[in-house]
C-alpha cells in the first residue's frame, strides 16, 4: 500500500475589505468588533458623515437618519428654524444617537429632527458641550477635542466643508454612553 500524502486544505481567499460591526456587552460594558455575520441585520451600524457648520444655530438630523430612532417630542418640537437658503424648517423632536466615530471612541450625539439633507453638528453647541475645534491645514489637521479627556475626533474637508464620519448603533441595541 503506497500512501499519499494528504493535499493541504486550500485556505479560503478573502478580498476587499472585511465588514465588521461594533458590539457591546450590556453586562460587562465591554465592546470589541466583530466579524458580521448577515443572518442578524441588528448587529451592522450605519456610517453617518456628520458636517461641522460653524453657521448652524442647532445640530439638525434628516428625519430619514431619525426613521429608526426615538424621536422625542419636547418643547421645541414644532418651532421651525431659518435654513441658508431662507427656508423655514420646522423642528420635529430631539434625538440621541450612540455612535462610533473614526478614531474609535464611543459617543452619544443629540440632534433636533428637521426636513434637512444632511446631518449638521453646530460648532457653537459642539463647543458649549466642553469641546474644542480646530480647523487647520497644517500637519495635525483639523479636529475636535474634548477639552477634558483629551480624544479627538478628526474632521476633513470634503466638497468644501468640514465633515467627519460616525456608525450609529441600530436603535435596538443602543449602548449607553456618555460624551
Amino acid at each position: 500500500m503506497i500512501l499519499k500524502p494528504e493535499e493541504p486544505e486550500k485556505e479560503k481567499e478573502v478580498g476587499g475589505l472585511g465588514i465588521c460591526h461594533f458590539v457591546v456587552d450590556e453586562k460587562s460594558g465591554k465592546h470589541w468588533w466583530q466579524e458580521d455575520d448577515f443572518e442578524n441585520p441588528y448587529k451592522t451600524m450605519e456610517k453617518m458623515t456628520v458636517t461641522f457648520d460653524t453657521g448652524a444655530g442647532v445640530c439638525a438630523l434628516p428625519k430619514r437618519s431619525a426613521e429608526n430612532h426615538q424621536v422625542q417630542k419636547d418643547k421645541h418640537a414644532g418651532g421651525f428654524y431659518k435654513a441658508a437658503n431662507g427656508q423655514r424648517v420646522e423642528d420635529e423632536g430631539k434625538c440621541s444617537l450612540s455612535v462610533v466615530t473614526e478614531d474609535g471612541n464611543m459617543r452619544s450625539l443629540n440632534f433636533r429632527v428637521a426636513d434637512v439633507t444632511k446631518a449638521l453638528a453646530a460648532g457653537s453647541k459642539v463647543l458649549e458641550a466642553g469641546n474644542r475645534g480646530v480647523l487647520d491645514t497644517g500637519s495635525r489637521g483639523s479636529y475636535i477635542e474634548n477639552k477634558k479627556t483629551g480624544r479627538c475626533v478628526p474632521l476633513r474637508i470634503e466638497n468644501g466643508v468640514f465633515v467627519c464620519d460616525v456608525w450609529i448603533f441600530p436603535s435596538k441595541t443602543r449602548a449607553n454612553i456618555k460624551s
